[in-house]
């Protein structure tokens, strides 16, 4: 691979120079203005290069600084980008712009994100106040007591007569006060508090 190239500038397009090394012209793929930074033909030029290898074709793309080129090489990487539009985009975007621009997009999504997780937040308080004034007073040190013993899952589903939290066999009268919900239902060995599924 390639990754530098010093010479003296032979020729120049806008997009393209030519480098000559030894004997040897390299024709480098460049971006406007680095064609015109390179200074005067004859004058000694160095340029940070990738080296960009296809099946039909191998390309030398040159960069005034390594940054540019490695700019160059993060936008290849992305999927969708090929050499020709990242050229484009460093063309527009030096990369310290084009990495402010990126930051900016991203604080932008993270602000967004906040306050959606913000609004989510304050509606599920909303219908957690709702649903808690429904509940009796006894039975909420209940339910933070086996928060705290029982890892979190203080709430089991009853799933073919089986607590979902212990998985163990329940006793007939625990599953019928389970399925009528006309009562508060615990698993005999677990204390888990039960639902229907």
């Amino acid at each position: 691979m390639i990754g530098t190239v010093r010479g003296v500038l032979a020729w120049r397009d806008s997009d393209e120079v030519c480098v000559e090394v030894g004997g040897l012209g390299y024709r480098v793929t460049v971006l406007p203005t680095t064609s015109v930074a390179l200074g005067e033909l004859g004058d000694e030029v160095y340029l940070h290069v990738h080296h960009h290898i296809r099946e039909d074709a191998e390309v030398l793309y040159g960069f005034s600084t390594r940054s540019e080129r490695v700019t160059f090489e993060v936008l290849i990487g992305t999927h969708g980008v090929g050499p020709a539009l990242a050229m484009a985009i460093l063309g527009v975007h030096p990369p310290a712009a084009l990495a402010r621009v990126l930051v900016d997009e991203d604080l932008a999504s993270i602000r967004q994100r906040a306050e959606h997780i913000k609004a989510d937040q304050s509606e599920l308080n909303t219908e957690r106040e709702k649903l808690a004034a429904a509940i009796p007073d006894s039975i909420i040190p209940l339910y933070q007591r086996l928060m705290k013993t029982k890892a979190g899952l203080a709430i089991a589903p009853m799933h073919e007569g089986k607590c979902g939290g212990c998985h163990m066999k329940l006793i007939a009268s625990t599953v019928v006060a389970v399925q009528t919900g006309k009562e508060l239902a615990r698993c005999e060995d677990c204390g888990r508090i039960l639902y229907a599924e």
